[in-house]
């Protein structure tokens, strides 16, 4: 007696079993990418302030003295005095009796080499010629150029209110914007140079 056996084809001979795997990496993905749109979507402020940042790095540096520090990436198109005066004040309000600093740049690249800057710690240079140059060293080699992106620098503390922004990404030079004058922003020059 014959037997015959039904034969099914596998619908992708030797490769069927590799795309189950590959759906399901592709799925995770894709819920990967819509959980981030949506987590950054919902980011706190981002309605509120009509634009998007990326907080890349928050720091206390002594929750005694309540010392702080905060890395921000904000996109070129969104970086104005308006929108800088919004962003900080939003933050600082996550921070009260905080003395606090914020730094914001429109280049990734340049933000991630900043934060290793101050993850490294700056060496206590000695109030010499030599140790001034040495400091002076120092900062060319390690601190990331001041020219080719935008970037803000904010400080706040009981007495302070300011920021110091470029408005020109191809000068070192700032302009400063003093917060605490009647709440209202008073834009000064401020020498390039100045870190």
């Amino acid at each position: 007696m014959i037997s015959i056996r039904s034969h099914r084809p596998t619908h992708g001979g030797r490769f069927a079993n590799v795309w189950k795997p590959c759906f399901s990496i592709l799925a995770l993905v894709l819920f990967g990418f819509v959980e981030y749109a949506v987590s950054q979507e919902n980011l706190p402020g981002v309605k509120k302030l009509g634009f998007e940042y990326k907080l890349e790095k928050e720091e206390v540096l002594n929750p005694t003295l309540k010392l702080a520090q905060l890395f921000v990436y904000l996109e070129e198109k969104n970086f104005n005095a308006a929108n800088l005066t919004k962003l900080f004040r939003h933050l600082a309000q996550g921070k009260p009796g905080f003395d606090l600093s914020i730094r914001v740049v429109t280049d990734e690249a340049i933000l991630f080499r900043l934060i290793q800057f101050y993850d490294m710690g700056v060496p206590d240079f000695e109030n010499t010629p030599s140790g001034m140059e040495a400091a002076r060293a120092y900062y060319d080699r390690y601190y990331p150029p001041e020219t080719g992106y935008y970037r803000a620098v904010y400080n706040v503390s009981e007495k302070i209110e300011y920021f110091d922004y470029s408005t020109d990404k191809n000068t070192a030079r700032m302009v400063r914007v003093d917060l605490r004058v009647d709440r209202s922003p008073e834009i000064t020059p401020k020498q390039p140079g100045t870190r």
